[in-house]
């Protein structure tokens, strides 16, 4: 059931007044927008005209936080491939010699394969870690999209032909 209580809202954010309501804070608080009764939620945002600047705001730099994170993860992931490529030279070297045992051969071997092996994994990890950034993005941005729907009335009708 939708609540009709905007002063709980404005506890949970930290303010005491839509007027202090910050970029900080317009993403969390687009994302109750859902919990509250429509006309509530149409009349807190009537509030504060600089809401769809805030909202842009907000946006950007939730995007500007995520690049920051893909450029680190790119670093990252280039030293850890650096480091996994040194390692395999390494190995090799290890290999070329002559002189060693069969079972040290294998243990260089069973080596590599881990070796190759983490390096997927991080690969993995990476890949993960960038998918939920862009996730996060997609959230923010629908959440958004929502809260410009209730500024403008919800004067949309989906659905209906």
């Amino acid at each position: 059931m939708a609540t009709t209580d905007p002063e709980k809202l404005k506890k949970t954010l930290g303010i005491d007044s839509w007027r202090q309501l910050s970029k900080e804070h317009v993403i969390q608080f687009a994302s109750a927008l859902p919990q509250l009764d429509k006309e509530v939620a149409i009349n807190i945002v009537r509030q504060f005209p600089n809401f769809k600047d805030l909202a842009t705001s907000a946006l950007a730099q939730l995007q500007k936080q995520s690049e920051k994170a893909a450029e680190s993860g790119d670093k990252g992931q280039e030293r850890m491939h650096e480091s996994f490529m040194h390692t395999r030279e390494v190995l090799a070297e290890q290999l070329r010699k002559p002189d060693l045992s069969p079972e040290e051969r294998f243990r260089i071997l069973n080596d590599i394969s881990d070796l190759i092996r983490n390096e997927a994994e991080g690969e993995e990890r990476n890949r993960v870690y960038q998918g939920r950034i862009v996730n996060s993005l997609i959230v923010a941005a629908g959440v958004l999209a929502t809260a410009a729907v209730a500024v403008l009335g919800g004067k949309g009708k989906i659905g209906k032909g």
